[in-house]
């Protein structure tokens, strides 16, 4: 449920029992994400309830809160602020998000301690667009998510989230819109994403990902609406095995009215 009755405000509350994973056909319940086997195992939950609120202090300023818990497993407080700042002939988004992560109800997954601070600035000039991220994680754990789910984390990107205990990793992120110099629905990305101090058992570990993605939008004609997207990915890691990835995405909309 989401309502917007009250000037400036967005409220949001929901409740999820299931998820459908991209490689199966029916539902499961919900679970914990264990990613290189970090909480031990992957514990299940039939329930997910958040609930917070977006507030527009002004135009250029939003600030948030929002908490979250998957029933008998972690419970989440988030606290996030964005702004734009024009600035000389661009503007400057700021986008900061504050993360407090514990146990909940049973504790099937264990005690749970975990803070992530991310912060996103981009300036953004005539179809340029250039970005630097800091993300910090702090406590006994790594960063607790649903499986599945986008953790809504600055460092989350292709292959990895950088979200392993005590991590700190850097973003660097460069966009084109080739709309600015004639050339409408062509857009560019690329970032490099440099993580580092993961506290492993063995000792402290580094990972480093590249993406880069090429997309089309076709703007008129019987292909009208149709985006092709071509996602590249490289990821290295002192502790895990190495991936290279290649995407091929084909996305169409259609107007129901």
């Amino acid at each position: 449920m989401q309502s917007k009755d009250l000037e400036r405000a967005t409220f949001t509350l929901g409740e999820i029992n299931r998820v459908v994973q991209r490689e199966v056909s029916g539902s499961d319940k919900l679970a914990l994400n264990n990613k290189n086997r970090r909480f031990g195992g992957s514990p299940e939950s039939d329930e997910l309830r958040f609930g917070g609120v977006d507030y527009a202090v002004n135009p250029q300023l939003v600030v948030s809160y929002h908490y979250a818990e998957l029933s008998d497993i972690y419970r989440q407080h988030f606290v996030g602020v964005q702004h734009t700042l024009p600035l000389g002939s661009g503007k400057l988004k700021s986008d900061l998000r504050y993360f407090n992560n514990g146990e909940a109800g049973q504790e099937r997954a264990g005690k749970i301690d975990n803070q992530a601070l991310n912060g996103m600035f981009t300036y953004s000039l005539a179809g340029h667009a250039l970005g630097l991220g800091y993300q910090k994680m702090r406590g006994d754990d790594a960063f607790t998510y649903v499986d599945g789910a986008t953790p809504y984390l600055t460092n989350f990107v292709q292959i990895n989230d950088f979200a392993g205990p005590d991590e700190r990793s850097w973003q660097l992120r460069y966009d084109f819109d080739f709309a600015s110099v004639g050339v409408p629905g062509l857009k560019f990305m690329t970032r490099y994403v440099r993580g580092d101090q993961v506290d492993l058992a063995a000792g402290e570990g580094q990972e480093w990902e590249r993406d880069t993605d090429i997309a089309y939008t076709f703007g008129q004609g019987a292909l009208k609406n149709l985006t092709l997207t071509w996602r590249n990915a490289t990821y290295r890691s002192s502790f895990v095995r190495d991936l290279d990835e290649n995407r091929l995405i084909l996305s169409y909309i259609v107007p129901l009215w």
